[in-house]
């Protein structure tokens, strides 16, 4: 019989159950027992025990707290992780790279910490700080800054061994962690202020697989040493996937997302609710000969009506597949209503152009009418039956519609 075979038996005097369970139930009084049995147990099994008995329910909390403890992870790089991580939550930037794969392995951080943030005032803000906290910036030769993107490399000046990295883009910092800037599954995780993301977890820290998210190149080499070192297998794409298209939410059952310690931690520019309702298509790349890789496509949905940016699927390859052009256009529809309520003379100046292009209302400044951030999910719901799962079905669909045109 196992040593957890006796767990689940309530009525068994405690004296006869097995010691294990007494290292589990009390984390305080055998600390490097419980660290060495918990260390090897996945994530899963941690919360199956939280089932077997009712002493062992704060196993995964308590593990939570010892061995994913971000601000102790974040100590290592700043004198105060919650102001910190009030930072980055004020400015929807992430943590991502090395850093977070470590955090979710629960392996010792390294020196580098790597951040993405929106180009402009919310990473002059992430610049700001790190000034402040004592780091200094190193020019590099041959990444030079553009209109698009950013990046900056920060050596604490006492701390010489400990770097910082910026990399500030006009796309969402989601668009960038899960279009491959880091080279691979393993290397989409990534954290913000309040919640850490693994949205490959099934299939990647389940398995310490690792699978290509671009094309490979050796100008990625680095980003494939530092997952190989890990503890990885590389591989491309899995067998089951290719040609195949799928539909994929931030949190749903493909994903792990880890609510961390939000003592302190006030609540997010970007809510918790904006950003796990990101949705992406995962297909598989289409070149005739070499390696394949994943590609992910999303699009950003910005409008007058949204307090947020959202990130929603849509596929560029074929015409009528989109999911941002149908939330746009009832939004244009919901936000010239609310205008409609208004007296004339609190009406946008340019009032006649909108009534004959309702899709000025997209960017119109100045509109203080109701908001629907709420009504996304829903929505994104109600449009997941046109969705044509694999790419034969997308051409059957486009050749359907030329033989009705004909």
């Amino acid at each position: 019989m196992s040593a957890f075979q006796k767990v689940g038996n309530p009525t068994r005097a405690s004296d006869d159950r097995s010691p294990l369970v007494d290292f589990l139930a009390k984390p305080d009084q055998y600390v490097p027992m419980f660290d060495a049995i918990t260390r090897s147990l996945e994530p899963s099994d941690l919360k199956t025990l939280s089932r077997v008995s009712q002493d062992l329910r704060g196993v995964y909390q308590k593990t939570k707290d010892t061995q994913w403890n971000v601000n102790t992870a974040l100590k290592k790089f700043v004198t105060k992780p919650e102001e910190f991580r009030n930072k980055l939550g004020q400015n929807s930037a992430f943590i991502a790279g090395v850093f977070a794969m470590d955090f979710f392995d629960r392996n010792p951080v390294g020196n580098s910490l790597d951040l993405q943030v929106h180009l402009g005032e919310q990473g002059d803000a992430v610049e700001k700080y790190l000034i402040d906290e004592g780091f200094t910036e190193d020019i590099r030769p041959g990444d030079p800054p553009t209109v698009f993107y950013k990046t900056q490399y920060f050596q604490h000046c006492k701390k010489t061994r400990l770097w910082i990295s910026i990399l500030q883009s006009m796309d969402h910092p989601l668009d960038q962690v899960l279009r491959g800037v880091w080279g691979t599954t393993a290397g989409t995780v990534f954290m913000t202020a309040t919640k850490a993301y693994a949205p490959f977890a099934d299939m990647t820290l389940k398995t310490k697989k690792a699978y290509c998210m671009r094309p490979l190149d050796y100008e990625g080499r680095d980003e494939l040493s530092y997952v190989k070192a890990r503890g990885y297998e590389l591989l491309d794409t899995r067998f089951k996937d290719r040609g195949k298209t799928r539909l994929r939410r931030l949190n749903d059952s493909s994903s792990w997302i880890m609510a961390l310690d939000t003592t302190h931690i006030a609540p997010p520019s970007t809510p918790d609710y904006v950003l796990e309702h990101a949705e992406f298509l995962v297909t598989c790349s289409t070149n005739r000969r070499g390696p394949l890789h994943y590609r992910i496509m999303l699009r950003e949905l910005k409008h007058a009506g949204l307090a947020h940016e959202w990130i929603v699927a849509h596929d560029w390859t074929v015409a009528g597949l989109g999911r941002v052009e149908p939330i746009a256009r009832r939004l244009d529809a919901l936000v010239f209503m609310e205008l409609c309520d208004l007296p004339r003379e609190d009406l946008p100046e340019n009032w006649d152009e909108l009534q004959h292009r309702k899709e000025l209302l997209q960017t119109m400044t100045g509109y203080k009418g109701r908001l629907f951030d709420e009504k996304i999910p829903e929505w994104l719901q109600e449009l997941n039956h046109p969705l044509l799962p694999s790419r034969r079905k997308k051409w059957v669909h486009m050749l359907a519609k030329l033989f009705r045109r004909s």
